[in-house]
């Protein structure tokens, strides 16, 4: 599996403030949608842990936050110069919980067409992505990372912090 990662993707500044809206909302008012089941619900199978909140930026070709502009600045922009992305398909971010032991998540692709994916993390934990040949990529703050979406991979929770927190970008 290649995996292309980026630490320290975007300037000290930039990340500080998205940090802030999304992880460090002092009122925790960042808006996120729970979704009963993590993965496109792939089984019937409920574990109490195996949710997710969901915050749309983009999506059915259009922005869905009134953030979607502040991500496209800061992220997509630089997706664009730096990484050939040509067309955005989703950005959304992703908040999974806390649990006493991390757990995994169902593997999936995301979509079954020919694209990439890139995900942001907001914060470091001990949550990862893990793919099916057994690459893993931590969650570092400020990393970003580029993969082959078709390829199955699943998320986790975090058992040292409130929550793990990324952006999910899929692109052509």
């Amino acid at each position: 599996m290649t995996v292309e990662i980026f630490d320290n993707f975007l300037p000290e500044h930039d990340f500080v403030i998205l940090k802030q809206l999304i992880v460090e909302d002092p009122a925790d008012q960042f808006p996120f949608a729970m979704l009963t089941h993590v993965a496109n619900g792939e089984t019937d199978k409920y574990e109490h842990w195996n949710w997710m909140g969901v915050h749309p930026f983009y999506k059915e070709h259009q922005p869905r936050s009134p953030h979607f502009n502040m991500i496209a600045s800061m992220i997509i922009t630089r997706l664009e110069e730096n990484h050939d992305l040509r067309s955005l398909i989703r950005v959304k971010g992703n908040f999974y919980p806390w649990t006493e032991t991390i757990k995994e998540h169902e593997f999936h692709v995301d979509y079954t067409y020919n694209h990439r994916a890139a995900i942001f993390s907001l914060n470091t934990c001990d949550g990862y992505t893990l793919f099916d040949d057994g690459t893993k990529v931590e969650s570092v703050e400020n990393r970003l990372y580029i993969f082959n979406p078709q390829q199955k991979h699943c998320s986790s929770t975090t058992s040292n912090d409130r929550g793990r927190y990324n952006i999910n970008i899929n692109f052509l």
